[in-house]
């Protein structure tokens, strides 16, 4: 529906139950949005280069005035005329800016990396939280300016103050994943530690662990627990071979030092 669009005609409109638009008779291209909860928009509709039509938001009504938006309504114009498309460099514009606001390290993390971490991954809270605090040197340091020199030159210190080559490849390691989701969000161009090589690591040596007296104990629990299903489990298959004359199976059970003893079931 088109209209002369007036401030006091624009203050008196009231809400559908549906959205509805008016176009002004004034302005091509200018237009206000109700919607059913009463909220009162202007746009700036035009046909984009391809052929699509498009829109730009231009602010509530209860912000800018009529004349403001008739105001932006012409500069858009213009640019559509010079074969600009204002929604896609105001789609641009938006990238731009979210790609400055998660500029830092710990920005990014905090804004995008943990919310999906979370849902998508197990040890979520105990990872992140492990990571800003491994990685605090470089939270306030935009992604795209940490270097392979950097991560190398924390890594070494770590090592020498006694921290396993093994641990410190498992941090480079989360460092490079979370550095890879900014580039899978277009957050960052490329990964800067992409190329670091983790430590090698000497897998050959074996070392002898002894369980202490309580994991003994848990083990021989956990042993007799499923020792006493087995034979439950058991007795309850007898008895149904029984009922149908068929032959019975022998029970195991263990002694005192988990030797196997077979026992007589019928």
């Amino acid at each position: 529906m088109a209209v002369h669009l007036t401030q006091r005609h624009i203050t008196s409109l009231q809400p559908k139950s549906t959205a509805y638009e008016l176009l002004d008779t004034d302005l091509q291209g200018l237009l206000v949005r109700v919607q059913p909860s009463g909220r009162k928009v202007y746009y700036y509709r035009y046909q984009g280069i391809s052929g699509k039509r498009q829109r730009v938001c231009l602010g509530p009504c209860n912000v800018i005035t009529l004349e403001n938006a008739r105001s932006q309504v012409k500069v858009l114009a213009g640019q559509v005329a010079a074969g600009q498309d204002p929604y896609e460099e105001k789609k641009k514009a938006k990238a731009q800016k979210r790609k400055e606001l998660l500029n830092t390290l710990g920005v990014f993390i905090d804004e995008e990396y943990a919310p999906w971490f979370l849902v998508h991954r197990k040890g979520g809270p105990r990872v992140i939280t492990q990571a800003k605090r491994m990685y605090a040197f470089l939270l306030h340091v935009p992604m795209k300016e940490i270097t392979p020199l950097s991560i190398d030159r924390w890594r070494t210190q770590k090592h020498q103050a006694g921290t396993k080559k093994e641990t410190l490849n498992r941090y480079v390691g989360t460092l490079r994943s979370i550095l890879n989701k900014a580039v899978e969000w277009d957050v960052i161009e490329k990964n800067p530690i992409k190329y670091i090589s983790a430590y090698k690591v000497d897998n050959s040596k074996h070392v002898e662990r002894y369980l202490s007296s309580e994991e003994e104990m848990n083990l021989r629990y956990a042993m007799d627990q499923r020792e006493q299903q087995l034979r439950e489990e058991r007795q309850r298959y007898n008895a149904w071979n029984a009922e149908r004359g068929y032959r019975f199976q022998l029970l195991c059970d263990y002694d005192a030092d988990f030797r196997p003893r077979c026992l007589t079931n019928g």
